[in-house]
């Protein structure tokens, strides 16, 4: 992590891969990502992000993820992973999948 910024809770965090976190932080360790924010992969070609809840550091919860091949995921997450309710979209063939 080489920047971290509060300012009225809000948080930024660059990491060494120039990746950027802006949201909540665990109040235990302030470096854990925790509660609502945005993660901006910053070496993704086609600027893949993910925006919703945190959970111990990893994507849990409520969540957009717009991915590298420009597909687009809203819906559940647990454990970092797509998991549960949600809508894909393919946008290669923009084919959309609906899961539960």
């Amino acid at each position: 992590m080489l920047i971290q910024l509060r300012k009225y809770f809000h948080n930024l965090l660059q990491f060494l891969n120039k990746d950027i976190y802006i949201g909540g932080l665990s109040i235990f360790d302030f470096q854990s990502k925790e509660g609502f924010g945005l993660y901006k992969y910053i070496n993704s070609e086609e600027n893949a992000f993910y925006l919703g809840q945190w959970e111990l550091n990893q994507k849990s919860g409520k969540g957009f993820l717009k991915m590298d091949n420009n597909h687009l995921y809203i819906g559940n997450f647990k454990n970092n992973q797509m998991d549960g309710e949600g809508l894909y979209h393919n946008r290669s063939t923009n084919n959309f999948y609906f899961g539960i």
